[in-house]
């Protein structure tokens, strides 16, 4: 048996496990992860059987874009594996047999890689596991320009002077090129513009005279969220239901505890003790805490207030928020990979 039988009314019984696991069954994608222009793979998989046991197909190709064709020999179990060098930008196509116009199979991008600049590059690794070799860049809310991203092969060398592939960015002699973003009006917050590089929208919050700044609703109107405050001894905190709201959890409360749900997780703040209780669901998009969680929640009239920082510390369970040193956040939404 092969790992075909299962699906052998699916595409005529193709499956593959390569392209670096991107295609699975038929011609279709269920998980993508980035091939990089000049990696190596080992493009393997398997077809389908006749009842008497003999392979469907004999081949499968791999078809470039300049149209140079390869096909990779089936074994009389059904099973393929060769090692295939991805030396061009651009659409590749991949199926059972031989590539013609009726058989056209399924098509893939191999990209450059995006290596942003610093200062961009604000996610941790933690933050990029559930899209498999995404490089996500920070872009402001509520401006427009450009970001100079330089783009390399798999061996680190850069995209000289080459256009990239389904746009119309132009690296120069160093592989930079201008990537244009435009956040002025509400929308998706994370963008994925080529390759393996998506923008994300990231929010500067800040909180002074009793008013809580910079906090929008992408969606649908775009306008500044308004945060109850309170202030406390000389330093304003931000009410918790009105802010974690605001960036995508619901929120309950019941005597001192307050409960913030998002995707099927649950976030419980003990308002007597500051301690922060996590419940995991399956398929939550939930980070659990490493170390226990604390922070220093003020109850007023049956509401818990907050500093930013504090309130960073519990979108950090599901989104992406970092304290800046003048007591404001850069904040991401839920919808953050």
């Amino acid at each position: 048996m092969n790992a075909c039988d299962a699906l052998h009314s699916i595409y005529q019984g193709f499956c593959a496990a390569a392209p670096s696991e991107l295609w699975q069954g038929s011609d279709a994608i269920v998980e993508r992860q980035q091939v990089v222009v000049g990696e190596t793979v080992d493009v393997h998989g398997a077809v389908g059987v006749d009842a008497s046991g003999k392979p469907v197909w004999a081949d499968v190709f791999v078809r470039a874009p300049s149209g140079k064709t390869t096909l990779l020999p089936v074994d009389s179990q059904g099973g393929y594996s060769q090692e295939y060098p991805f030396s061009e930008q651009g659409e590749y196509a991949f199926g059972p047999g031989s590539w013609s116009h009726d058989n056209p199979g399924a098509s893939f991008l191999v990209a450059y890689r995006a290596v942003p600049p610093e200062e961009a590059s604000l996610f941790p690794a933690s933050r990029q596991t559930s899209w498999p070799g995404i490089s996500i860049a920070a872009v402001p809310f509520g401006q427009k320009g450009s970001l100079p991203v330089r783009f390399v092969d798999a061996q680190g060398n850069p995209a000289q002077d080459v256009t990239l592939t389904g746009t119309q960015m132009r690296t120069d002699g160093s592989g930079y090129a201008a990537v244009p973003y435009d956040v002025t009006a509400p929308g998706f917050s994370v963008q994925c513009v080529y390759g393996d590089l998506c923008l994300q929208t990231v929010l500067h919050v800040a909180m002074a005279n009793g008013k809580v700044s910079g906090l929008y609703q992408m969606q649908p109107d775009g306008t500044e969220v308004s945060v109850r405050t309170l202030a406390v001894n000389g330093t304003w905190l931000a009410n918790a239901a009105d802010f974690l709201q605001a960036v995508g959890l619901q929120t309950s409360s019941s005597g001192s505890d307050f409960t913030f749900a998002a995707g099927g997780a649950a976030i419980r703040l003990d308002a007597q003790t500051g301690a922060v209780r996590v419940t995991e669901r399956p398929g939550s998009r939930l980070t659990p805490p490493s170390e226990p969680v604390s922070v220093h929640p003020v109850v007023s009239g049956g509401q818990a207030y907050l500093s930013l920082p504090d309130l960073a510390k519990i979108v950090n369970l599901v989104a992406w928020a970092q304290p800046q040193p003048d007591g404001s956040l850069l904040l991401a939404f839920v919808s953050m990979p």
